[in-house]
């Protein structure tokens, strides 16, 4: 997703002009300089950066574990007397030299396993950059070496059966399942049509049928139930508080009831009012990574596990699992895992 600076800002000495950020957390910078030439830096989720491309137009580079990295252009090619622009992704090492060209599509997993697709041709690469499947029609691969796979290609298809791999070895297959959240968990839909959260080997992690659920790129996940409840689960699949209903779920599992526009209380992921804090004038939930807490005379940014990162910052973007802010004369970026970059206006 692209980030838009709100105001310019410096980054090694040239003003950066895009930001585009990914999945896996690393990000891209692009700046020009005073005389209009174009540097792009590829960083890791980290803020490190991994590698810089001289004046070349990228519209994004992702990168991988180990310095691996996708460059991402755009192509063009004529037919029937039109030109058709596409856009083509390289598979370079940490040596920039290249491993596979000619991608015209790629999903990048939380744990840093990635799909490449070559026209029809898909493959699942592990993050080691090592190719463990291929010609499938659906793949998801989560948690510490679990892959499933589909080969069905249609979306729709009534077969709900994958074949579950962990380390390529071949385990016992899933069936009816609508999707793998957190590490080592699914949501399977049972006989009377009923979709329960589960493990692996098919324990019920909640006996309440799930409606909805959101899953986050830190690998929680939040599951609405059929009461009209929700709850936010961390990626082992324990909750991670109350169940609750009416109310702001915040990203560490705390949440704020409200009147219309007015906070009425704060209460711990335990259900229990704070009673330590006041009750803030305003709330503010940034995709359930960070959130805010208002007073009348300060502001603090809080991350998904409770911390409090500080006071006096000014939010100027969020774009799922990034918040760009400024603080105190200086721009920082967060990613899903914490501050990756801090730079001066």
């Amino acid at each position: 997703m692209k980030l838009g600076a709100e105001q310019t800002f410096d980054y090694r000495g040239a003003s950066v002009t895009k930001i585009v950020g990914y999945d896996n957390g690393s990000f891209s910078l692009t700046t020009k300089d005073s005389e209009g030439n174009l540097v792009c830096y590829g960083l890791d989720s980290r803020g490190e950066v991994m590698h810089e491309f001289q004046g070349k137009q990228a519209l994004g580079v992702i990168i991988l574990t180990d310095g691996y990295y996708l460059f991402v252009k755009q192509s063009s090619y004529h037919q029937a007397g039109r030109t058709h622009r596409v856009l083509v992704a390289t598979l370079c090492d940490e040596g920039g030299h290249v491993v596979l060209d000619g991608i015209y599509g790629f999903k990048i997993f939380t744990n840093n396993w990635y799909v490449l697709c070559f026209g029809a041709a898909r493959a699942l690469f592990n993050d080691r950059h090592q190719k463990v499947a291929e010609w499938f029609g659906r793949c998801f691969a989560f948690g510490d070496g679990y892959y499933a796979t589909q080969s069905d290609w249609l979306i729709t298809s009534l077969e709900r059966s994958w074949q579950l791999f962990k380390h390529e070895k071949q385990l016992d297959p899933l069936f009816n399942v609508e999707a793998f959240v957190g590490t080592s968990c699914l949501l399977v839909r049972n006989r009377e049509k009923k979709v329960l959260l589960t493990d692996l080997n098919g324990q019920e992690l909640s006996r309440i049928p799930v409606v909805k659920h959101k899953k986050l790129l830190n690998n929680r996940f939040v599951l609405t139930f059929e009461d009209g409840s929700e709850r936010l689960y961390l990626p082992d699949g324990k909750p991670m508080g109350v169940a609750v209903k009416g109310v702001m779920l915040l990203a560490d599992g705390r949440f704020a009831s409200k009147d219309r526009h007015l906070v009425t209380g704060l209460y711990g992921k335990d259900g229990i009012v704070e009673k330590n804090i006041p009750v803030p004038t305003a709330v503010y939930d940034f995709s359930l990574y960070y959130y805010m807490l208002k007073w009348f005379d300060k502001s603090v940014l809080y991350d998904c596990n409770g911390q409090n990162l500080g006071e006096g910052y000014r939010v100027i973007q969020a774009s799922e699992n990034f918040l760009l802010t400024e603080r105190a004369g200086r721009m920082c970026l967060f990613n899903q895992f914490g501050c990756a970059l801090v730079c001066d206006k």
